[in-house]
């Protein structure tokens, strides 16, 4: 095992908005009791200046990622606002969207897999055959609706640029 490890302690906001990753010590406690994870009095202030006190939270939920650990405190799992109005946005969008020239289409298309994949996101079989027949060049609404609530779900921020990006390109 490294000694030193790359984590990322997040709430669910944080997260989505791909905060910078903090430096702690690993050290092995032995057979059958496990890993302790130690973090610097720098990080520990650092991360109470963000609003998260290390000494309140002890539960955490973890994630690997892209060879990193991301730490969410359980607490927060059940914090996530639901952002109606970007919903709302991205849905309304959905005429304007089937509406693209073909070559618009496939840029955002190719967007939209980034999104995906950039996240890390999994996908139900049905995203994923969705995807598939997008890539492929059937632009119907059953098959965006799934497309964009999958990316909604990865990144909202990333998939409204997106699609403001490809609508604004295709404006003459």
């Amino acid at each position: 095992m490294s000694p030193v490890t790359y984590i990322s302690l997040k709430t669910q906001m944080a997260r989505k908005a791909g905060e910078d990753a903090l430096i702690v010590n690993v050290h092995e406690k032995g057979e059958k009791r496990g890993v302790s994870i130690y973090f610097g009095s720098r990080e520990i202030e650092l991360l109470k200046k963000k609003g998260f006190d290390l000494r309140k939270v002890q539960k955490f939920f973890i994630e690997v990622r892209n060879n990193k650990l991301q730490f969410v405190p359980i607490s927060s799992l059940y914090e996530e606002p639901m952002d109606i109005d970007a919903l709302f946005e991205i849905t309304s969008r959905l005429d304007a969207l089937l509406s693209l020239e073909r070559g618009a289409q496939e840029e955002l298309a190719e967007a939209f897999l980034s999104i995906i994949v950039e996240s890390g996101v999994k996908l139900s079989e049905a995203e994923k055959a969705a995807f598939l027949r997008l890539m492929r060049g059937a632009w119907v609404s059953d098959v965006l609706k799934k497309v964009l609530n999958a990316c909604a779900r990865a990144d909202t921020r990333a998939t409204l640029l997106a699609i403001n990006r490809a609508l604004t390109n295709s404006v003459p």
